[in-house]
């Protein structure tokens, strides 16, 4: 059994601890805030509900497989209801078209495009979403079979770099879009996944496809209660399997000796003895932390703002919406100098509230000095965009990227850690570090970023603590 100290109480952290508690391990996770979920927050307020970060599930496969894993008598459906959404979600764009896409039918997808813009945008975007197929093949075979070795550097082992080479050898998510897509709607909508992501579209490889993949081959779900009750059914099942939290704990350094992680330092409290030290955090927070353990990314993904709106009556129609800016070119220049983003795409999604009232959490990208003003801005073009807000409105909150960074100390509020920018950007640095028992988990690690490839991280994780356990 070995001493394990986990720091973070995001998805990533609350499910690798409880793995390791599952596999028997003392497993101890020490949290800076209040409670759980990093960036996965919520805020209840009169009645009204709002998740703060992601509001939607996708691949639940790997819950299913963490909760069958650590209490097999209990699966994910016992403690948790999920519902699929559908339709999966509505573009909004500026000309006016309106196109609600079904949940996990590309078939389906595909009438809703010839309905919207004719069978010549359909079929565009069908060859757009087949170019994922090898993708996740690859992907699942090469990333997610076992625990990827440690790294030299920030480059990914070579059989990795050669076996996505081989998918799209000279192509970009630029080239990819332009290669297949013609309608400049799809090219915004296609956009619109690695904007949600906090990186640069122009800038992304080709294997983002994955993103917009993912939700048309598996679908999105609605976890009832918010996501925020995923947060709380993964750490209950810590618990139960014996995983100790100490919220309010903020980590102050990880002590190594010999090439091995001996302690945890925790700030104005004892340290905390560990054979075995996993970092849920940002890849820059662990850099600080424990600077010889791995390196750090260069750029930056964006941040995200997010307003919340309690409104008197609801807006009937889909869950979930992205509205789309009418210069979206615009937006990209915005982002890449850090300047004010006025016309922002919006990501929408309805919270609970009570009966004949309408919540809404909005998040746009937004940079790292994005201040109050940005919220004045969004209700302003959300009005100009035909959803009469201001005169509907009970009471708003306003979240900038700064708020994120005090409340995981991520930089910047980057939600994802390293953007995915290059060739290499699904190449996350690996799970084990140069630092014998120290290992990363979470958006700036293997697996990459994301709710749905949380759990597999923390799957590989445990697979290599538990081979590596002490006798």
């Amino acid at each position: 059994m070995a001493r394990v100290v986990v720091i973070g109480a995001g998805l990533s952290g609350l499910a690798v601890a409880a793995r390791l508690a599952r596999l028997r391990h003392d497993v101890t996770v020490v949290e800076r805030s209040a409670g759980p979920g990093g960036a996965a927050g919520r805020l209840e307020r009169d009645g009204f509900g709002f998740d703060t970060g992601p509001t939607l599930l996708q691949l639940p496969a790997g819950w299913r497989d963490l909760f069958v894993k650590t209490g097999r008598n209990n699966p994910l459906e016992t403690v948790l209801e999920l519902r699929p959404v559908d339709p999966a979600v509505r573009w909004e764009f500026a000309d006016g078209s309106v196109v609600d896409l079904p949940n996990a039918t590309r078939a389906g997808v595909g009438d809703a495009l010839t309905a919207a813009f004719g069978p010549a945008a359909a079929a565009q975007w069908d060859a757009f979403l087949a170019t994922g197929d090898d993708v996740w093949a690859q992907f699942r075979q090469g990333f997610l079979s076992g625990p990827v070795p440690v790294a030299s550097g920030w480059r990914a082992p070579r059989e990795l770099r050669a076996a996505h080479a081989a998918l799209h050898p000279a192509h970009s998510y630029r080239d990819l879009m332009r290669r297949h897509l013609k309608d400049p709607r799809l090219r915004q909508a296609a956009a619109g996944y690695v904007l949600r992501l906090g990186s640069d579209p122009d800038l992304a490889p080709a294997t983002a496809v994955l993103w917009p993949w993912l939700e048309a081959t598996f679908g999105a779900w609605e976890v009832v209660g918010g996501i925020r009750a995923l947060v709380d059914a993964v750490e209950a099942r810590g618990r139960q399997r014996g995983a100790r939290f100490r919220y309010d704990t903020s980590a102050a350094r990880i002590e190594t000796a010999g090439g091995a992680v001996v302690a945890v330092h925790l700030v104005d409290q004892e340290p905390l003895a560990a054979d075995v030290v996993v970092a849920a955090v940002d890849d820059q927070l662990l850099h600080g932390l424990c600077p010889g353990a791995a390196p750090t990314s260069r750029e930056r993904s964006t941040g995200f703002c997010c307003l919340l709106l309690a409104l008197r009556d609801d807006d009937p129609g889909p869950l979930t919406r992205v509205s789309f800016p009418a210069a979206p070119q615009d937006e990209l220049a915005a982002l890449r100098t850090g300047s004010p983003n006025n016309e922002p795409t919006i990501f929408g999604s309805r919270g609970t509230a009570p009966a004949g009232a309408g919540a809404w959490t909005l998040t746009a990208p937004a940079a790292p000095s994005a201040g109050q003003e940005a919220a004045e801005q969004l209700l302003r073009g959300l009005d100009a965009r035909g959803h009469r807000v201001s005169d509907r409105l009970l009471w708003w909150e306003f979240l900038t990227p700064a708020d994120l960074t005090a409340r995981t100390g991520s930089p910047g509020g980057a939600t994802i850690g390293p953007a995915l920018h290059g060739a290499e950007a699904l190449h996350r640095p690996p799970n084990a570090t140069r630092i014998r028992g120290l290992y990363h988990v979470g958006s700036a690690a293997h697996p990459g970023p994301g709710i749905a490839l949380a759990p597999l991280g923390g799957a590989l994780v445990a697979e290599a603590v538990g081979r590596a356990r002490p006798e």
